[in-house]
């Protein structure tokens, strides 16, 4: 919410607040950590991001931060002016032009440590391609590629979402790259893959004509969605001037964000209106928007869903759940114990077995496109279910992925 007087209030920090929940797929706290503790043999100072200025001694070896050889080649550690050493206890290196040694212990200023946002492993299943993105923030994408949205470039990306014509990242320093859009301007090309040129992003969502990203901040930020009044300009890139949020999810006709205190804001809607867009009362972790219908994971793990109901895709099963995903006519959760849970496809010309879950626990993410549904584990191995038997749309969505290569 916008507090007093319109100003907006800082986010935490990512290093508190690594746990945020992604649009549709919320991290469990601290899975992130030891899915890279499973495959480390060794941990050392200033192998993750603020080691060197978070006053422990990571690798018990009785140094810490800049005192340790292991963060002698990090920023935060670089030879500082003054002739005398900085002896306080804050975090930031003294850095005025006085003889003096910094002796206070507040924060100085003078140091500020450059943005850096952890990279969270995940899944991103948009409507006929998939994008992985493993625990050292390469970025592998498969299936339906003739616009290049599944062929990403060459960078670490922290976090990744999938739409119809294009995928989008967020690199560590919290630039948003897009890709795909590869077809005539104004018929698949509707300015989706043109991010703004300046600005820190924590969080991505992309569906047909638009991408929508939440900055350091919290502030929403919309492109695309081609000429107002058009079929594909439905006010899903009109986001709300005021608010701080931490969740984003974009789909055709709308786009729903979570705030700082869990409560859902949706935007868009005004032709192909279903109701998708009428947020419930509540306190949320998790919010997915599917084409005509929305679904959301309460702070209980209830999941709710609103807007049309042509296939079953409202009628949540009874459950405890921590993630959710939704498109056409299906839904789809993950349980506390990683089961992932499917409802809809009542109707039978639009179901190609999207919902046909394996039953099997584990998962740790989950996403569904238009006729596919896959999941993934800790290890990063994925399985994908759907495309139907003679699917003119099957464009290899729903192979095992690049884990199972």
């Amino acid at each position: 919410m916008t507090p007093a007087g319109g100003a907006r209030e800082p986010l935490r920090s990512w290093r508190e607040s690594a746990d945020l929940p992604h649009a549709s797929r919320p991290r469990y706290a601290g899975s992130v950590w030891l899915i890279f503790l499973a495959g480390s043999t060794e941990r050392f100072e200033g192998r993750l991001i603020g080691d060197c200025t978070d006053a422990a001694d990571n690798d018990g070896d009785g140094a810490f931060d800049c005192d340790d050889s292991g963060c002698a080649s990090s920023p935060d550690c670089a030879p500082v002016a003054d002739s005398e050493a900085d002896t306080d206890d804050d975090t930031s290196t003294d850095t005025d032009d006085d003889t003096s040694a910094d002796t206070d212990d507040d924060t100085d200023t003078g140091a500020e440590v450059p943005f850096s946002l952890p990279i969270t492993p995940m899944l991103a299943v948009g409507d006929v391609h998939n994008c992985l993105l493993d625990v050292e923030g390469t970025l592998t994408c498969w299936g339906y590629d003739e616009q290049d949205q599944s062929s990403p470039p060459q960078l670490t990306m922290s976090r990744v979402d999938t739409g119809l014509w294009h995928s989008c990242g967020i690199t560590p320093s919290g630039q948003v790259q897009c890709f795909g859009c590869n077809g005539t301007r104004g018929h698949i090309d509707m300015g989706q893959c043109e991010p703004p040129g300046s600005g820190e992003f924590i969080d991505i969502g992309a569906s047909t004509y638009h991408t929508c990203a939440i900055d350091r901040e919290g502030a929403v930020h919309c492109w695309g969605c081609g000429e107002p009044k058009t079929a594909t300009n439905q006010g899903q890139c009109n986001a709300p001037e005021d608010g701080v949020f931490t969740t984003i999810s974009a789909s055709t006709s709308h786009s729903c964000a979570l705030d700082q205190d869990g409560a859902i804001h949706c935007w868009g809607c005004e032709t192909l209106d279903e109701g998708q867009c009428e947020e419930p009362e509540g306190t949320f972790i998790a919010i997915a928007a599917a084409p005509l219908h929305t679904c959301a994971v309460t702070t209980k793990g209830a999941v709710q869903c609103w807007g049309r109901d042509s296939s079953g895709e409202l009628n949540v099963p009874e459950g405890t759940y921590v993630a959710v995903t939704a498109n056409n006519i299906q839904s789809c959760a993950l349980t506390t114990e990683g089961e992932a849970v499917c409802w809809g496809c009542g109707r039978k010309d639009d179901n190609l077995g999207q919902c046909d879950s394996p039953g099997s626990a584990g998962y740790v993410d989950i996403g569904t496109g238009t006729g596919h549904t896959c999941v993934s584990d800790a290890a990063g191995a994925v399985e994908c279910w759907g495309c139907g038997s003679d699917w003119k749309g099957d464009h290899g969505q729903c192979d095992s992925g690049p884990a199972q290569e």
